[in-house]
């Protein structure tokens, strides 16, 4: 299943919807967890969630905790992030909570290409942040959670893409996904 864990955002994304609707509060915006374990409870057959909306999940307040509680109970979990909010202590928590997968937006190889699609992101600290996963799951000696970054193509961006390979790679990150961009917001 996929499960909107928060409908809040931190950026303001050229390409998103979240850019044309109005604020959400974190706390409000976010699903209560006793209605995600409740949820998870009642598909005892449940091996795959995927915890994503139009929300950043790493600013579900319960999102360790229901990654956790889904690991328990023996399902895959994982989400895309735009990992400006991954701190190390972060990264430890969800390594350690049993995250099985990782997606990371990155839509350029450069700081002004992705800081002009990304609104309120700023390239050095993902690529810090990413990095930092990268360190936490060595030293915990984690095969989880399996990194992409997911690259949305765009006529300002593709060009980026050889390069973008290159930097996956540098920084350690196995996979890279190419989607196109699904609306047109002109």
């Amino acid at each position: 299943i996929q499960v909107e864990v928060t409908g809040a955002c931190n950026l303001r994304c050229r390409m998103c919807l979240v850019r044309y609707r109005p604020a959400l509060d974190r706390s409000e915006g976010s699903l209560p967890l006793r209605t995600f374990t409740r949820l998870v409870d009642e598909l005892p057959e449940l091996s795959t969630i995927t915890l994503q909306g139009l929300g950043e999940p790493l600013l579900a307040p319960d999102l360790e905790t229901m990654v956790e509680y889904a690991t328990a109970r023996g399902c895959r979990v994982g989400f895309n992030t735009n990992a400006t909010l991954l701190t190390r202590r972060r990264a430890r928590r969800l390594v350690r909570a049993g995250l099985s997968w990782l997606h990371i937006s990155l839509d350029g190889a450069t700081p002004a290409t992705y800081e002009s699609i990304r609104d309120g992101a700023r390239f050095a600290t993902v690529e810090a942040n990413v990095r930092g996963l990268v360190d936490v799951k060595q030293g915990l000696a984690a095969d989880n959670p399996e990194l992409s970054l997911v690259f949305v193509a765009m006529r300002r961006n593709v060009g980026e893409l050889p390069a973008l390979v290159r930097l996956a790679a540098d920084w350690g990150v196995g996979r890279l996904r190419v989607q196109n961009l699904s609306h047109s917001f002109s």
